[in-house]
């Protein structure tokens, strides 16, 4: 699959949320508390990855959906044959 700019303008945008939201989350935590260190990177970083494969999955879509578009137009309707 092409990545279009637009879809990678968003992405980066979504990582540097992520990113921004986790150094915010590291300020929280107690010095040496690696536990909750660890949970904080771990909230994030599944974040951004559900965020980027809803992102990728709703583009997929699009395409499908204009290249059957597409198609219905040059086929034309079953009971036409």
């Amino acid at each position: 699959m092409e990545t279009t700019e637009e879809m990678k303008s968003a992405l980066l945008r979504k990582a540097e949320t992520c990113i921004e939201n986790l150094v915010l989350s590291l300020q929280k935590v107690d010095e040496g508390d690696l536990q909750e260190l660890e949970q904080a990177i771990m909230v994030q970083v599944l974040e951004l990855g559900r965020s980027c494969l809803e992102k990728v999955l709703e583009e997929q879509g699009k395409q499908k959906e204009s290249a059957t578009a597409g198609i219905r137009e040059c086929v034309g309707t079953p009971s036409v044959w």
